[in-house]
């Protein structure tokens, strides 16, 4: 799974083969949720560690890029396609106000697990002591360099050439790549989703890729503020506007990421985009199979999600479920032993 994926090329949608996925991930864009979805279709060795994560990119041993087939990354897309593997890149934005919003509660409220590495730790005391130290209207205000001050326009130095490299570009500077950014996001990422539109993007991805339909179902609501979240608080206008202008350039890119989403789902339902059908072998497969010791078995749902109890069997290896949503379809290929 998650090797072939439809692509947008121009006017013209291809199919793809890659080894796997590569999700940018930029901070308080629902990352955590959908980190949950997609590892759903990985096993644990074959997803990058965080220890991994956090290191500077020098850091990396060039032999750490074969050892996995899905990346969680928050580096820049040009500078990571450089150096991966050609996976998939995908991606989720989300409003830039709200996120900025959340970033500042969360900066607030706790530390975060990655803080008992040095070196996130030492990047972010400064911003955690801005932020519980002033109100939102103050510390909006805050600009680089001054200390604290949060960085402004993190998804297009996501989509081009990386956030902290932003911070003295002229406005034509960014004009320009604003335009390279939405090229990428359309044809070098296979899927781009919004927080806002989440059960959307997720049927959208599971379009691209020829996932069930089914699999879109649910919604994992991970690492969410206790609060509501910053869509549901009340904003001063004028601080919002402030945030807004500061990041003007996100704003179009976000809002060229929606557009994006509507069109592909568009293209999806009206056949322009190929559909994918990955599983049409293997069903005709276990359609084929001999029945002779075989029993059929109606699974209609599992109850809930979490560990199962291990079935140990000599006839074959021991399987256990997990899942993430609350309620799950799970499509099983197999022939059970009569015993079974």
């Amino acid at each position: 799974r998650l090797r072939e994926a439809c692509y947008q090329r121009g006017s013209t949608w291809v199919r793809e083969r890659r080894e796997g996925l590569t999700f940018l991930h930029v901070s308080k864009s629902g990352g955590t949720s959908l980190d949950a979805f997609f590892a759903n279709f990985f096993p644990v060795g074959e997803m990058i560690p965080t220890e991994l994560q956090v290191r500077r990119m020098v850091e990396w041993d060039p032999q750490d890029w074969g050892r996995y087939r899905y990346f969680k990354m928050e580096w820049p897309y040009e500078l990571t396609a450089k150096c991966a593997p050609p996976l998939h890149f995908v991606t989720l934005l989300r409003n830039p106000v709200h996120r900025i919003i959340s970033l500042y509660k969360h900066l607030r409220r706790e530390a975060d697990h990655t803080e008992r590495y040095d070196s996130v730790r030492a990047r972010r005391t400064p911003e955690v002591e801005a932020a519980r130290s002033l109100s939102l209207a103050e510390w909006a205000r805050l600009a680089p360099p001054e200390s604290g001050a949060y960085f402004r326009h993190p998804y297009l130095g996501m989509a081009t050439i990386g956030v902290r490299n932003l911070v003295d570009k002229t406005d034509a500077e960014l004009d320009a790549l604003l335009v390279r950014a939405k090229q990428n996001l359309r044809e070098r990422f296979a899927f781009v989703g919004i927080v806002e539109n989440y059960l959307a993007s997720k049927r959208l991805f599971c379009q691209t890729f020829g996932l069930p339909a089914h699999f879109a179902v649910g919604e994992e609501r991970l690492n969410t503020a206790p609060d509501g979240g910053a869509a549901k608080a009340p904003l001063d206008p004028e601080v919002a506007a402030i945030i807004e202008s500061q990041n003007r350039w996100d704003v179009e890119l976000y809002q060229f990421a929606q557009r994006l989403l509507e069109e592909r789902t568009k293209a999806f339902e009206t056949g322009e985009a190929p559909v994918l059908s990955r599983d049409a072998d293997d069903l005709a497969a276990n359609a084929q199979r001999p029945s002779r010791g075989c029993l059929e078995r109606e699974i209609e749902q599992l109850s809930a999600s979490g560990f199962y109890p291990v079935e140990r069997s000599p006839l074959a290896p021991s399987v256990r479920w997990t899942g993430a949503l609350p309620v799950s379809t799970l499509d099983i290929v197999a022939a059970w032993p009569e015993a079974g």
